[in-house]
């Protein structure tokens, strides 16, 4: 079998192909060349067969000792930057050579990474060879994947578990925002000024619900990323909206129970049973506040809207519920 024609980048490798947790040590510059093939480090000479110009090279620390106990990570890239090859991926770097085998990748522009721990190299051959015969068909592998995983999160924690499986899966930090821009959860650490910031709408059956934004690295983000932060968008949709079918069935009993005691039509007895069916806690050492917002001094209706759902974040951040309705020209909480 032959190197397939179709022109597939390190890049595409790297997120097509490498196990999630690949991390990129040096030679960022090469993520563009174009990929041939895949040698893997053999422990006899020649240490990788046959090896062309375009060819991914996958190699093993211990095999690579026990084939030259002196085979250095520095010397290997350099040899390989003679062949032309594309780029190198090992399974471990020495600590004390980390720091110089990146500048030595990062100085011939040869992508140079490192698997995750317990990585599999003849699945990653095998995944990196799927993607060069066929890189539609890797392509949808991976987005099944991503979205099983990401639904397994959802499972597991809720939003927030997802958007930590993204961050796990792309890097950077994420923010899901509601329609009117409250935080609702986030996740990664922040990365400053640097990075690149996409914002993906979060929608359902053509119904708006918030964005969720991404600031990810600029190093070259491959196209899985866009489509993983998509399916995460959409599952954190079906989320909210659920929820927010939830809270509109809430609403609108609530603003019965606080028409009628307000009107005073209600009694105790009835208003405690009401209230513990929605799922308010009466117990004695609660504590309630109520909250009257009106438009009346000047601040307009959606303000006093937007307060009230600050207070319903604030409450569910602590552990505690808001019921809130119009009565009258206020907002009452």
């Amino acid at each position: 079998m032959s190197p397939q024609e179709v022109r597939v980048t390190v890049n595409d490798i790297w997120h097509m192909a490498l196990p999630a947790g690949t991390t990129l040590v040096g030679g960022q510059e090469g993520l563009c060349r174009a990929v041939a093939w895949v040698a893997t480090l053999r422990a006899t000479f020649p240490l990788f067969g046959t090896l062309e110009a375009g060819y991914i090279a996958l190699a093993r620390r211990a095999l690579a000792h026990q084939a030259d106990p002196h085979l250095t990570l520095g010397f290997l890239l350099s040899e390989l930057h003679r062949a032309g090859a594309a780029a190198l991926v090992v399974d471990d770097l020495l600590d004390g050579e980390a720091v110089e085998d990146a500048a030595t990748a990062d100085a011939l522009s040869l992508p140079l990474f490192v698997l995750p721990p317990d990585a599999d190299l003849h699945a990653v051959e095998r995944d990196i060879l799927r993607t060069l015969v066929d890189r539609e068909g890797q392509l949808m592998r991976r987005e099944l994947e991503a979205r099983q995983s990401l639904q397994q999160a959802m499972g597991r924690g809720g939003i927030p578990a997802v958007l930590s499986e993204l961050v796990e899966r792309i890097g950077g930090e994420v923010h899901l925002t509601d329609r009117a821009g409250c935080p609702i959860a986030s996740a990664g650490a922040p990365l400053g000024g640097g990075g690149e910031v996409t914002r993906f709408a979060v929608s359902v059956a053509g119904r708006f619900l918030g964005n969720l934004t991404l600031h990810a690295p600029c190093d070259g983000r491959g196209a899985l990323d866009s489509i993983y932060a998509r399916q995460a968008a959409e599952i954190c949709g079906i989320e909210l909206l659920q929820g927010l079918a939830r809270q509109e069935t809430e609403d609108r009993l609530g603003a019965d129970i606080i028409e009628q005691l307000l009107d005073g039509t209600l009694r105790d007895q009835d208003l405690a049973a009401r209230l513990m069916r929605l799922g308010y806690d009466l117990d004695p050492e609660r504590r309630h506040i109520a909250v009257a917002l009106s438009s009346a001094d000047g601040r307009r209706m959606e303000d006093c809207q937007h307060v009230a759902q600050d207070l319903r974040w604030a409450a569910q951040h602590d552990g505690g519920t808001v019921l809130s309705a119009g009565y009258r020209g206020h907002i009452v909480a």
